[in-house]
């Protein structure tokens, strides 16, 4: 969109938010293996480290009709837009009005549904990566404490 000049550059910008998607487990690993400071400060020392793909549970539609590409659509349509309509929305700039804002919404999300009504033969995996961590800390004490309003404070004594 920003490339058709329907959004800024800085606002295409705003609409994203940085994510590892290729992060390796050795990636996970650096921090334990490398002579950071504050991994030592804290007593954190790396268990074990699991990499697992999950496969979601739609429905494979290849070869499917015109009606069931569509269904397919609305349904990742459904599951990507509660979580990346304010990242969206807040991207977009300040001097839009709401109207603008709702208008160039509605077509990211349009497009969104056409892109995988046309490639709905793709079976959508996600890949977790499961870190264990463990501290060589003790910990002594840990205390509650009313800063102001409803805010509190934890106070944790750590001792190695």
């Amino acid at each position: 969109m920003a490339s058709e000049q329907i959004i800024t550059q800085e606002e295409y910008l705003a609409t994203n938010f940085n994510t590892h998607y290729r992060r390796k487990a050795e990636d996970f690993k650096e921090p334990f293996c490398s002579a950071l400071p504050e991994v030592e400060v804290l007593g954190l020392e790396l268990v074990s480290l699991t990499s697992f793909k999950h496969y979601t549970s739609n429905p494979t539609t290849v070869n499917k009709d015109t009606a069931n590409k569509m269904e397919y659509s609305r349904w990742i349509r459904s599951m990507v837009y509660p979580w990346f309509y304010h990242a969206v929305y807040n991207g977009l700039s300040t001097s839009r009005t709401e109207i603008e804002k709702q208008r160039i919404i509605d077509q990211y999300f349009g497009r969104l549904q056409k892109h995988a009504s046309e490639h709905c033969d793709y079976k959508p995996v996600i890949i977790f990566t499961k870190v264990v961590i463990k501290s060589t800390i003790n910990i002594l004490s840990v205390n509650k404490k009313n800063i102001s309003g409803n805010a509190v404070a934890i106070i944790i004594k750590l001792e190695k």
